[in-house]
């Protein structure tokens, strides 16, 4: 018994220490938010951005953007990308793929 109520133990410990999808979500946009800062030409606003849990570690999501440079800010085109993610739990890496 006490076997298997340390097993729930450490089972509810390591699921909740990790990032929710939607935590995921909200940092990995952050993340690419802060990314495209540095690049002081071109304007991008996140229309929408999803990821689906593809395995324990993987992400897969869609991000949909308007995008401007400073020259032109009225003129906004509508972008969709493929985003791939890769997480521990706690730190995560993403990639927009073309």
């Amino acid at each position: 018994m006490k076997k298997i109520l340390f097993l729930i133990t450490c089972s509810i410990l390591m699921f909740s220490c990790g990032l929710s999808k939607e935590e995921l979500t909200k940092e990995v946009q952050k993340s690419m938010e802060a990314e495209w800062e540095k690049n002081p030409d071109n304007i991008i606003k996140v229309r929408s951005f999803s990821l689906i849990k593809k395995s324990d570690s993987e992400y897969s999501g869609l991000l949909e953007t308007d995008e401007s440079n400073r020259e032109t800010p009225t003129i906004k085109v509508e972008q969709k990308y493929n985003v791939e993610v890769v997480t521990d739990g706690k730190e995560f890496k993403w990639e927009i793929k073309q």
